[in-house]
């Protein structure tokens, strides 16, 4: 490889490692704030250690690798609503695609989207924002096939 190159390759590899996650920003302004009901991570340690008995080995959520989930309570944070309709918005910019849409007024919604991470990892994300102002985000990261994302689709149709 010539020597010029590597600078240059090194500058861009930092340049994207460095950019702002929308997902991390959102879990970590949130995780510590006094509106959480609930938060929980879940990375690789717990999934390899774990022997979750009557899970089907096939199905989508034996391919979890990591979760991320809050439950806020919206009535404490006046921001929450236009920063959960924002996050929407910003995914779908980074090529997040809906896989489940459900929306009824302004600020009701029920989502799930989806996007590549490599060829085989796909990192699911849900937001449930409801009237009186209640959050639900998930960003779960796995080794989903289409068929999965399938079953998920339908789970959520029924």
């Amino acid at each position: 490889m010539k020597p010029f190159l590597i600078p240059i390759l090194l500058t861009l590899s930092l340049s994207a490692c460095s950019q702002d996650n929308t997902l991390d920003d959102f879990y970590n302004k949130y995780k510590s704030s006094d509106s959480v009901s609930m938060y929980l991570s879940l990375g690789p340690t717990f999934w390899l250690s774990s022997n979750l008995t009557g899970i089907d080995q096939d199905s989508w959520n034996s391919k979890v690798s990591w979760v991320h989930l809050l439950i806020l309570d919206g009535k404490k944070l006046s921001r929450l609503s236009t920063d959960v309709d924002d996050l929407s918005r910003h995914l779908r910019e980074e090529h997040y695609d809906d896989l489940v849409e459900v929306r009824k007024g302004k600020h009701q919604q029920f989502e799930i989207l989806v996007h590549d991470i490599d060829s085989k990892t796909k990192d699911l994300v849900l937001l449930v924002h409801d009237t009186d102002g209640g959050t639900i985000f998930a960003q779960v990261r796995g080794k989903f096939t289409d068929k999965d994302l399938e079953k998920i689709r339908d789970s959520a149709d029924q």
